[in-house]
């Protein structure tokens, strides 16, 4: 990377990890247009995970069903 390359700006719509890893990526590394379609995809996936992650913390691996029945939360499954 030459020093005067500007770096991409980060995508709209990533969160706080995809963002940082956006950035972090775009500083050590040059992409070429099928690598920076494939790195928006990794960093929406982390994003994914923290989101799916922080659901599972808050609401737990099982939820009550419509029921009244144990079913798994989705967002663990």
């Amino acid at each position: 990377m030459t020093a005067s390359k500007d770096l991409e700006r980060v995508p709209e719509g990533l969160g706080p990890r995809g963002s940082a890893f956006w950035v972090s990526a775009q500083t050590e590394l040059e992409f070429d247009t099928r690598e920076t379609d494939l790195l928006i995809e990794v960093c929406r996936t982390l994003d994914m995970i923290d989101s799916l992650t922080a659901a599972i913390a808050s609401d737990g691996i099982m939820l009550t069903g419509s029921q009244g029945q144990q079913v798994l939360n989705a967002a663990g499954g």
